[in-house]
């Protein structure tokens, strides 16, 4: 855990005020999936998975949110072939493209966490965002 103190000054009326405030941050993937905006409650997303999984609803898109440099293709290459838009959903391909997409050198690691799942009951599709934060380039 790394903590920080900011120290924090006013100027209020003329009258110079001070304080410090105090924060703290880990670096864990459900702290950066809150930061890039995937904020899915996780039994949620797992009671959508089991769902479209169970029902086997076919994937319709998989978004990646977040990236700024890095090519669509190149996360492509990391995902489970089968884990495409058309295939019928397993949640195995999922996890196993979550494992490789972690491991990509431009984009911090990532976990089930930072996963969104919607579901299209009507047509049985199956959506995915993918939230990634970038690596500074070097």
């Amino acid at each position: 855990m790394i903590r920080k103190l900011l120290i924090v000054a006013f100027v209020v009326s003329g009258t110079l005020i001070t304080g410090t405030l105090s924060y703290s941050r880990t670096d864990s993937s459900k702290e950066d999936a809150q930061e890039t905006g995937c904020r899915q409650p996780g039994d949620e997303r797992d009671a959508l998975i089991e769902e479209a999984e169970l029902d086997q609803y076919h994937i319709h898109k998989i978004y990646i949110v977040g990236n700024t440099y890095t090519r669509y293709r190149d996360f492509r290459k990391n995902m489970a072939d089968e884990f495409n838009e058309g295939y019928i959903f397993r949640r195995s391909l999922l996890e196993e493209s979550v494992k490789k997409i972690s491991k990509m050198k431009t984009i911090y690691s990532i976990s089930m966490d930072n996963i969104n799942v919607r579901l299209d009951r009507d047509q049985k599709e199956i959506n995915f965002e993918i939230c990634v934060k970038q690596k500074p380039k070097r």
